[in-house]
């Protein structure tokens, strides 16, 4: 696609302080080279990519065509093969992770039982309450671009401690995922616990809000594994924060999202 122009009349006036970014920006933000964005050389105008919003991070109506193009591709694709009796070939759909090895094992990791959120999007909506949180947490939205809710601590003392309840048929082992907000600043360290009610058991894992893209987004923790059974059915799930970590500019965490889904069958 090239190169576009800078519009500034394109831009929400709340956005405009960044203006566009170049593919010069990009990359250095993404500390993939070394680009000093004041300095063009001579003759030379600035590469504003067209497949970016402004931001270079969220995609523009052509990115988000590219993208399309590329989802429909990989699904049309998959179920061809499929159609065909040819084997399932992981190259279809990008290496994540999650893919695992069989479109039936994505299917088992992707039905959840139960989401509670803290904003709704769809007609059914099951929100996110705590059954118990410390004075330090609320429920506001950070966002001055958008309506973004979500339960937030930023204490920089850190122990808060808010807990929600999932209660689900008894069976041998839930995954349970806590979503938090992920950001390049600001952002604190936390623990999340699952009791499991039945069994007494306690899990517990270490997490952090802070990460290095440039970028501040919803993030998926998944708080359980599959061969180790957390949570049987009912269960109390608790994040408590930690203190500031030295050098960073606030202790932030915001949690958005609960979910569980059956685990899968791993040998």
């Amino acid at each position: 696609y090239g190169c576009a122009p800078c519009r500034q009349d394109d831009i929400l006036k709340q956005f405009r302080k960044n203006y566009c970014q170049s593919v010069c920006k990009i990359m250095d933000i993404n500390s993939i080279v070394h680009c000093n964005v004041t300095q063009t050389p001579p003759d030379r105008q600035p590469c504003y990519p067209p497949m970016f919003a402004h931001d270079c991070v969220h995609p523009s109506r052509v990115g988000h065509s590219i993208a399309r193009d590329l989802i429909v591709h990989a699904i049309a694709s998959a179920i061809r093969d499929d159609c065909q009796a040819k084997p399932f070939m992981r190259h279809i759909m990008p290496e994540s992770g999650w893919l695992l090895d069989s479109p039936l094992a994505l299917a088992s990791r992707a039905n959840f039982e139960i989401v509670q959120d803290t904003m709704q999007m769809y007609s059914r909506f099951d929100e996110l309450k705590p059954v118990q949180k410390s004075a330090g947490w609320s429920m506001y939205s950070d966002s001055t671009a958008s309506h973004k809710p979500g339960w937030i601590s930023t204490n920089l003392k850190g122990n808060e401690t808010i807990t929600f309840m999932i209660d689900l048929p008894q069976r041998q082992c839930y995954a349970v995922y806590v979503a938090v907000l992920r950001s390049y600043e600001g952002m604190g360290q936390f623990t999340i616990e699952i009791e499991d009610m039945k069994t007494n058991k306690k899990t517990s894992m270490d997490a952090d809000g802070l990460w290095k893209p440039h970028i501040s987004v919803w993030s998926d923790i998944q708080a359980s594994t599959d061969n180790n059974p957390s949570c049987t059915g009912k269960c109390r799930v608790s994040i408590r924060t930690h203190p500031q970590v030295d050098g960073r500019s606030g202790n932030k965490v915001k949690v958005l999202t609960l979910s569980a889904r059956k685990c899968l069958d791993i040998k």
